[in-house]
């Protein structure tokens, strides 16, 4: 009886709670796995190793829901990745594949306006695993080109510190 009781409950466990939410694998708030991000790009030639020498952010691109996207990574000046984002996919795949792997994301709806006033739905998609959040858009940055977001607690915390008052003014 215990034992069905235990396998029942594991069962039952979201994906995301063994798993952890990522992006391809790359996690946020860990040191920068140089080598496995190196072996995610399918561009062909010699590219500068952006990861092993810090530089704060840099871009791939790589296979991602069977065709070709850019992901951008960003690292504090310790290594630890604070910040991916991928864009140039298809959103509904996106988030069928996402909600397949980690569950049923939360839904968000609204309305967002062009620079000409032209009105468009966007949808948002959240997953939360403590302080990791993991975020669908329909529109990222141009109106029919969504953006896929994982970032956690070292991102916020940069970003509260780039965004603090300054005494040298």
């Amino acid at each position: 009886m215990v034992r069905k009781i235990i396998s029942f409950f594991l069962i039952s466990i979201p994906f995301s709670a063994f798993a952890g939410l990522n992006i391809k694998g790359i996690e946020v708030d860990k040191k920068a796995d140089c080598a496995y991000i190196k072996s995610l790009e399918i561009r062909k030639g010699t590219f500068a190793e952006s990861c092993k020498n810090m530089m704060p952010t840099w871009y791939h691109e790589i296979s991602f829901l069977d065709s070709k996207a850019e992901i951008a990574i960003s690292q504090n000046t310790s290594g630890i990745i604070t910040y991916v984002a991928v864009y140039k996919f298809n959103f509904e795949m996106a988030l069928n594949s996402l909600e397949n792997k980690f569950g049923k994301s939360k839904i968000t709806k609204s309305i967002i306006q062009n620079r000409f006033g032209a009105e468009f739905e966007q949808v948002e998609a959240t997953w939360r695993d403590g302080n990791i959040i993991l975020s669908l858009k329909k529109h990222g940055g141009k109106v029919d080109e969504p953006v896929l977001v994982l970032y956690g607690h070292e991102f916020i915390k940069s970003d509260k510190i780039k965004n603090s008052p300054s005494s040298d003014i």
